[in-house]
């Protein structure tokens, strides 16, 4: 299948840029896409907390799309390294891939009122590739962000 990746570079870094991101995304939303079909959520795994940048993008999405914008989303946890080491420093913090999407997920909901979890992939696209557990890893993720997308295809937002 054929698919539109519509990137959103930029947020929280300039007001008045931000606001030329967003006409633009609007437009593109409007005029040239027929059907969002999946929105990717991006956090840099070491970040824990949302910009008011994000949370604005977030609120115009849900206010673009209405309430059912989230039965499209999907979390990405950018940078997760599943490294020996990083993965030890991640739990010795007592942070797991379920802890990180649970956080996210809270204030999520708390912010937007929808009452389900958003899922949540984790990928490393630095990940060693001479590393096979890595590998799979990342694998597990793209298969189930792949699968994710697939299962909306024939749900038009």
């Amino acid at each position: 299948p054929r698919f539109t990746v519509v990137d959103t570079p930029g947020f929280g870094e300039d007001i008045r840029d931000e606001n030329v991101h967003v006409k633009n995304m609007v437009n593109r939303f409007k005029n040239d896409l027929q059907y969002v079909h999946v929105f990717v959520i991006l956090f840099k795994q070491t970040d824990n907390r949302m910009t008011a940048a994000l949370w604005n993008m977030l609120n115009m999405f849900q206010t673009m799309f209405g309430p059912d914008f989230w039965k499209n989303a999907i979390l990405e946890a950018t940078h997760w390294s599943y490294s020996p080491r990083l993965t030890k420093i991640r739990q010795d913090g007592g942070m797991t891939e379920d802890i990180w999407a649970k956080q996210f997920n809270e204030r999520l909901q708390k912010d937007f009122k929808f009452e389900f979890d958003l899922p949540a992939i984790f990928i490393d696209t630095f990940h060693n590739r001479k590393n096979r557990e890595e590998v799979e890893k990342f694998q597990q993720n793209v298969d189930y962000l792949w699968k994710f997308g697939q299962s909306r295809l024939d749900k038009e937002m």
